[in-house]
């Protein structure tokens, strides 16, 4: 919470739950629901709960059923309470309405962009819709994806810069980390080849990447000691990728072997 909404958003959403479960006023239905919302915080240990929408759904349903003690009471005639809430749902449904139809929007162009060979450039629609969908982390993730080929080095730099900033993803870093071995970049390369695997670990392909470019850059002892751990890694699932991988570093360490390298 902290990392993505900051302190002050990691000490608001602490005062609502500390208010909620220091509430005295208990009944059976507050203890299943104090339950569940322990159950939540706990499963957020292990898990990534805010990054799908029904599991965010329950817990604010759970945070708005639950009792908390009341600070100021306001009574407002049946009249007012009927404009307001008329009013409440004509601005939600507005809203929901409008930023459905960008994001469909959005998400059609960036198919036909992908089915097509057309270049970025000439999406003139997509362009426009940009800044109304940028904050949006799944469409970022896929409009990075698909653009990979259709604009210069430059663009698709920007625009993975610009999706890592909203979805921050291992694949998004070495992918990055391409980009600057490209353009020729070798320290911003590393960076973020380094970065790619410290966010997953067990992962391959960011420190095969980070392997190859040890290599073109002759640094012969990096190269052999990643390569030793890219082949002690062990795998989930050891696919035809993987395998090839490993092969290729096994080969690199063969020849240094037979060198005298190692």
């Amino acid at each position: 919470m902290m990392a993505e909404q900051g302190l002050v958003g990691m000490l608001l959403v602490l005062s609502i739950i500390y208010v909620l479960v220091n509430n005295k006023e208990v009944s059976p239905i507050d203890r299943v629901l104090k339950s569940l919302l322990v159950a939540s915080l706990f499963f957020s240990f292990f898990s990534y709960p805010a990054s799908i929408f029904s599991l965010c759904i329950v817990f604010t349903s759970i945070i708005g059923m639950l009792k908390s003690p009341i600070v100021k009471c306001i009574i407002l005639s049946s009249f007012r309470v009927y404009v307001l809430a008329s009013l409440f749902v004509v601005l939600v449904v507005g809203i929901s309405s409008w930023s459905y139809s960008i994001y469909n929007k959005a998400y059609k162009r960036i198919l036909v962009l992908a089915n097509n060979e057309q270049t970025l450039d000439h999406c003139s629609d997509l362009n426009k819709l940009f800044p109304l969908f940028c904050y949006n982390p799944q469409l970022m993730y896929l409009y990075s994806q698909v653009c990979k080929g259709k604009c210069s080095l430059d663009q698709e730099l920007s625009l993975l810069q610009a999706a890592s900033k909203v979805a921050p993803t291992s694949d998004l870093y070495y992918k990055i980390g391409d980009i600057w071995r490209s353009k020729g970049d070798v320290y911003e390369a590393e960076k973020f080849y380094k970065l790619s695997i410290s966010m997953i670990p067990h992962r391959i392909t960011p420190k095969y990447r980070l392997f190859l470019l040890y290599i073109e850059q002759k640094d012969m002892d990096s190269a052999v000691k990643l390569g030793n751990i890219i082949l002690r890694q062990p795998v989930k699932k050891e696919g035809t990728k993987i395998l090839r991988m490993k092969i290729e570093v096994q080969e690199y360490l063969d020849r240094a072997y037979h060198n005298g390298f190692i």
